[in-house]
C-alpha cells in the first residue's frame, strides 16, 4: 500500500494583528502515483470574531495535470470557506505535493483560533482496473489543522503590514493636515493629540517607532 497523503494548513501557527491579512495554504503531501487524486473539497472554519477570509486561489496542485473546475463559499457570519474543485478531462495522473488553495485571512479582532479543516475528500479518478480490491474512489488522508492568534498592532503601523516603514510615512504624509470627514483623512494615522488632526505630533510618534517590525 503506497503512502497515505497529508493535507494540512500551512503554516500551522500563525501569530498576526488586527487588521493585519495573512494567507493560509491547503496543502498536499505524498500523493502517491496510486491514488490518482482527481478531486478534493472542504469545509475551513474558524472564529470569525478573530479572524475573516478576504479572498480564495485555487493552487496550482491540481491544475498542473489538467483543467479544472474550482467552486468556493465564504460565509464571515458563520466562519467558514467551503471549497469543491475537480479536475475535467482531458487530464493526465495526478501525484506529487503542492498546494490545494490558499485562503487570505484578516485579523478582526485580538484572540486565538483554529483554523479546522472539516469533511476533508480527496476524490480518485474513477478507474475500475486500477481499484480491484477498493470499493470507494475516496482517498484515505491525514488531515493537520492550523491554528492563529491575533494581536494588536504595533503602533505606527498605519498599513496593517507587519512593519513601521517608509509606506506608513507615505500614508501619514498624505494624510497630513487633514481633519475627520475631509478626503484625505486616516484615522489609523492619528496617532497623538491633538486627535482628529494629523499633523506634528503624529509626524513625531511615527518616527519614534520607525524600523520596528513584526514578529
Amino acid at each position: 500500500m503506497p503512502k497515505i497523503p497529508v493535507v494540512k494548513a500551512i503554516p500551522a501557527y500563525k501569530e498576526w494583528f488586527v487588521r493585519g491579512s495573512f494567507d493560509v495554504n491547503l496543502t498536499i503531501e505524498n500523493a502517491d502515483v496510486f491514488w490518482d487524486v482527481g478531486g478534493f473539497s472542504v469545509i475551513v472554519r474558524f472564529n470569525p470574531s478573530v479572524v475573516q477570509a478576504v479572498n480564495v486561489t485555487e493552487g496550482p496542485f491540481l491544475k498542473s495535470f489538467g483543467s479544472t473546475y474550482p467552486y468556493w463559499e465564504i460565509n464571515n457570519i458563520e466562519g467558514y470557506v467551503q471549497i469543491y474543485v475537480t479536475q475535467l478531462p482531458p487530464r493526465t495522473t495526478t501525484y506529487g505535493n503542492g498546494t490545494l488553495f490558499t485562503i487570505q485571512f484578516k485579523g478582526i479582532g485580538e484572540g486565538e483560533c483554529n483554523i479546522t479543516l472539516e469533511e476533508s475528500e480527496l476524490a480518485a479518478w474513477a478507474d475500475e482496473s486500477k481499484w480491484v480490491v477498493i470499493t470507494s474512489v475516496m482517498v484515505p488522508h491525514i488531515v493537520l489543522n492550523g491554528y492563529a492568534k491575533i494581536t494588536q498592532l504595533l503602533f505606527g503601523d498605519i498599513d496593517a503590514d507587519g512593519r513601521v516603514g517608509l509606506s506608513d510615512l507615505v500614508l501619514l504624509a498624505k494624510a497630513y493636515g487633514s481633519h475627520p470627514g475631509e478626503p484625505n483623512w486616516n484615522k489609523y494615522a492619528d496617532l497623538a493629540e491633538p486627535w482628529n488632526l494629523i499633523s506634528l505630533t503624529d509626524l513625531v510618534t511615527l518616527a519614534v517607532h520607525y524600523g520596528q517590525h513584526f514578529p
